[in-house]
């Protein structure tokens, strides 16, 4: 029974309880990682250089809506990257390849919210489902619109003189930082499970680590 209990812990988060099963939580550190990695290997096949041609297509029209540069979105199926824009007026390529398409971030963020544990209490875990969905349709949108704009500005500057190696890292380390946050305020708002399960987990660990002692 003792053993039992310990495995259920309860947890008060906004006066409702959680507990979690080590399984779930375990399925969680494993298998979300694996998935997310899964999930970008799938995002770079060929069949999936569609995404490379919407950003492609979306930034080539944006740039000439915005400064009229003649951008182009070109296939090139013989390059390692077949997508890139070509700006004609300063004889400009730029490649479009997987990472461009912040097919890695939406991979993590998907792995991570796919696998979050679900609580043991029917009250806790009713409509957790709908709530993974919600939340990973508004940051595959939220996240897709801002590598757009991203891309825009990193092509923007370049045209507009400003050194290549800097705005470009400059502008990712910006976007991952804003990623970030967005990610968390999302996730505590809507699937706080993500934390309490890690707090649960930490928790026992403790209780073990103090019992051996």
């Amino acid at each position: 029974m003792s053993q039992s209990r310990e495995r259920f812990s309860i947890i008060y988060f906004n006066k409702k309880e959680y507990s979690f099963s080590i399984k779930g939580i375990l399925l969680f550190l494993i298998a979300g990682p694996l998935c997310s990695l899964l999930f970008y290997l799938f995002l770079e096949m060929d069949i999936n250089d569609w995404l490379k041609e919407f950003i492609a297509k979306q930034t080539s029209f944006f740039l000439n809506l915005i400064g009229n540069v003649n951008a182009q979105a070109i296939y090139t199926p013989l390059e390692s990257h077949p997508w890139k824009i070509y700006i004609s007026s300063m004889n400009m390529n730029f490649f479009i390849s997987t990472w461009c398409t912040a097919a890695h971030i939406f991979s993590i963020f998907i792995g991570i919210i796919i696998f979050i544990p679900h609580p043991q209490s029917h009250e806790t875990r009713k409509g957790i489902i709908w709530r993974k969905i919600k939340v990973i349709t508004f940051l595959l949108v939220i996240i897709y619109t801002g590598n757009l704009f991203r891309i825009i500005i990193l092509l923007g500057s370049a045209l507009a003189g400003i050194d290549w190696e800097f705005i470009h890292q400059f502008l990712n380390l910006m976007s991952g930082i804003l990623a970030a946050i967005i990610f968390i305020i999302t996730v505590y708002k809507t699937l706080p499970e993500f934390f309490i399960s890690i707090y649960y987990l930490s928790s026992i660990i403790n209780q073990k680590i103090k019992k051996k002692k």
